[in-house]
């Protein structure tokens, strides 16, 4: 565990703030985010997750986010990637604000309709803090079916309830660095994840690392058993 405000080395913090800057936006230390502004912070779980891929040749990465530019640009440029883009959230907040939020299992149930192990990389942001818990359960087997032996997830999960209605859109800075974007949502996060919960929650998939960080969230890398390896 970290408290993750110690970056690895200062350079890749100093650019994180130069590019926070020529932005416009606030770097991490900001009261509280607002509407439309980006506040830079933190990621420790990007790195080992761009190093667990690193070695893989043309890896596929799912994005369960909004179409970012950017993202795509920098996955591409690291990873030598193909990434689709299939904006979940987007999906899922359409439902809640037409008042039929017994659907959401169902949606997730049929939205990822690719065939299995056809990914390499997942990257699922802080989706799971929106779902009901039957959803999640439905997602966590979808990922599952749906990652490569050896693939890795990342997942952000919120530490602290947040009351307004409100999503992130999470852009990457750099290896060590997300800007945060927060925009309206038929309402906030839902739940709080504890850390034994994640483990019992996520176990088809190994927890591999996992980082709480001082502005209230967790991020944790997962990854799917090697072929024919059994977890207890």
């Amino acid at each position: 565990m970290s408290d993750g405000e110690r970056p690895h080395s200062l350079t890749g913090w100093f650019t994180g703030v130069r590019r926070a800057l020529k932005r416009s936006t606030h770097v991490g230390g900001a009261k509280a985010p607002v509407v439309g502004e980006g506040v830079v912070h933190p990621s420790r779980a990007l790195r080992p997750f761009l190093a667990g891929l690193r070695n893989v040749v043309a890896p596929v990465i799912l994005d369960l986010g909004p179409v970012i530019d950017s993202n795509i640009a920098f996955l591409g440029e690291r990873l030598s990637c193909k990434v689709h883009i299939e904006d979940v959230f987007t999906a899922v907040d359409q439902l809640v604000r037409d008042g039929h939020e017994s659907q959401i299992g169902t949606l997730l149930a049929t939205r990822l309709g690719w065939g299995g192990e056809m990914f390499n990389g997942v990257l699922c942001w802080d989706l799971f803090d929106y779902l009901p818990a039957d959803a999640s359960a439905i997602l966590i087997l979808e990922i599952a079916r749906l990652l490569r032996p050896g693939g890795l997830m990342v997942a952000v999960f919120s530490t602290a309830r947040i009351d307004e209605p409100i999503h992130r859109k999470y852009v990457i800075v750099d290896d060590e660095h997300l800007e945060h974007r927060v925009r309206p949502a038929a309402r906030g996060p839902r739940r709080v994840w504890l850390g034994r919960e994640v483990q019992r929650a996520f176990a088809p998939l190994i927890v591999e690392e996992s980082f709480l960080l001082r502005h209230r969230q967790r991020e944790t890398v997962f990854r799917k058993p090697p072929r024919g390896r059994q977890e207890t």
